[in-house]
């Protein structure tokens, strides 16, 4: 510092010479504080503040300001701190050089320049505090979350090193101790799906009746054992499903399984029937096992015990129309002939029927032959045991052999108006006819060949040249 700068401070002429040893003193000292050190020794400007020179304090502190400025020895902070000792007025003003400490924005500096509340020089502080900090722990605008550096470490459920969120429930990904993850908005709990905390909603195979189940034992257990459930959560085979399975008997449905004679029981087992070895019902008899087509046995039917019947012809030929007319007519004359519980084993397609449907020994209507019983012709020779279609020669709606003629010592021919398979045919206008235009079925009373020979020979007769005789079926 030199001596004119010393004499443009403040200092009265009086203090000049005083001071000018002081003065030359400080100049030498503001020259040190270029070492970073003379900022301390401002606390000597302190002492100018007390001797009131303007003039020396403002020479002393423009040199310090500029020396300030060199280097930013300035920067130093304490060298600031000179700056507050130039609180002394202008000496603050010459502050203004320490708006070149906007070039302390570099950081610290800008920390510098807040101690120094010089007005905007705080403001260019505030400058450096910049956008969102990821890793400051406070969530700020453009982060979806933040714990803190030291907690952002991208655990399930926690925040990742870049504050977005780290994988979680509703990421619709499964992840973590999760059981499902459908995204936050289906994550409903809607059967079948996911609850919103990644737990699995009600579902097939969780061992509850939910949704539209009917059934569920749990996934280990829905293997569709029979009585069981379906991996489906629907019922496997069980009693009353309509399904014969499994240890059952019967099953015809949960709604007929209701103990009915001949039906099924509602835990699947046979209700009463025949051949349980228990009259019930409408059974004449049962015997169980014992059942059967032997004479004397109860038979199949349970309708009664076998019996033993005679089948044979009457004692001459007749004419229809003329010897007898219709149905009524031939049994009258089988009942004179044998004996009153005799009728004509003859068919006129309405009074009489023996089968609709070939060999079925369905729609019979006025039938002579009776189901389960024995027929033997007049020499005592079985001739056929009926079954349920009460045909002779027929069994389960098969055609075979008898096992004798009905009349095998005379091979009378005799009228039947059946044809081969037992059903309806030429009847001689239902026997009423005597013409020689109308004609009816007729057999030969020897024949045993069912289906071929017997109940038709395969030909008809006139109903006015042809007389044959009637076979006549004990009742």
């Amino acid at each position: 510092m030199n001596l004119n700068r010393c004499v443009r401070g403040r200092l009265g002429l009086v203090s000049l010479v005083a001071l000018f040893g002081a003065c030359t003193a400080l100049n030498s000292v503001g020259d040190g504080g270029t070492t970073g050190t003379g900022g301390t020794t401002g606390t000597a400007g302190t002492i100018g503040s007390a001797g009131h020179d303007g003039g020396t304090d403002a020479g002393g502190h423009g040199g310090t300001g500029a020396g300030g400025t060199v280097g930013s020895a300035g920067s130093t902070g304490a060298g600031g701190e000179t700056g507050v000792a130039g609180t002394t007025g202008h000496g603050g003003a010459t502050g203004t050089a320490g708006t070149t400490g906007t070039g302390g924005v570099t950081g610290t500096g800008g920390t510098t320049g807040a101690a120094g509340t010089t007005g905007s020089g705080g403001t260019t502080g505030s400058a450096g505090t910049g956008g969102p900090v990821c890793g400051n722990g406070v969530k700020e605008a453009g982060e979806q979350c933040d714990l803190g550096t030291a907690s952002n470490t991208g655990a399930y459920g926690g925040c990742n090193s870049d504050c977005t969120l780290a994988a979680h429930c509703g990421d619709g990904v499964v992840n973590g101790s999760e059981a499902c993850d459908k995204g936050t908005a289906s994550n409903t709990g809607a059967y079948g799906g996911c609850n919103s905390n990644c737990t699995l909603a009600p579902y097939c195979g969780d061992g509850a009746i939910n949704g539209s189940e009917v059934c569920d034992n749990g996934s280990a257990n829905n293997l569709g054992a029979y009585g069981g459930c379906n991996s489906n959560c629907t019922l496997a085979a069980h009693c009353g499903d309509g399904v014969v399975n499994g240890s059952e008997a019967c099953d015809n449905g949960t709604a007929n399984n209701n103990g009915a004679y001949n039906g099924c029981n509602s835990n699947c087992t046979l209700a009463g029937r025949c051949g349980d070895g228990i009259v019930n019902g409408p059974e004449a008899c049962d015997n169980g096992a014992s059942n059967g087509t032997t004479v004397g046995a109860c038979n199949p039917a349970c309708s009664g015990t076998v019996a033993v019947k005679h089948i044979v012809v009457n004692n001459s030929n007749v004419l229809p129309g003329l010897a007898f007319t219709g149905i009524s007519g031939a049994d009258a004359i089988c009942a004179s002939d044998i004996g009153s519980g005799y009728k004509a084993f003859l068919v006129d397609g309405m009074n009489r029927v023996a089968t609709v449907s070939p060999f079925r020994g369905d729609g019979q209507v006025g039938w002579v032959v009776k189901k389960y019983t024995q027929y033997v012709n007049a020499s005592n020779q079985v001739v056929w045991t009926t079954d349920a279609s009460a045909l002779l020669g027929v069994t389960n709606a098969s055609p075979g052999t008898l096992g004798a003629g009905i009349a095998p010592d005379t091979g009378n021919g005799a009228w039947t108006g059946m044809a081969e398979d037992y059903t309806s045919g030429l009847d001689c206008v239902h026997w009423t006819a005597n013409t020689t235009t109308d004609r009816a079925y007729g057999t030969n009373t020897a024949a045993t060949s069912v289906g071929a020979t017997f109940p038709s020979n395969g030909g008809s007769s006139d109903c006015a040249s042809y007389a044959r005789r009637l076979i006549c079926v004990e009742q």
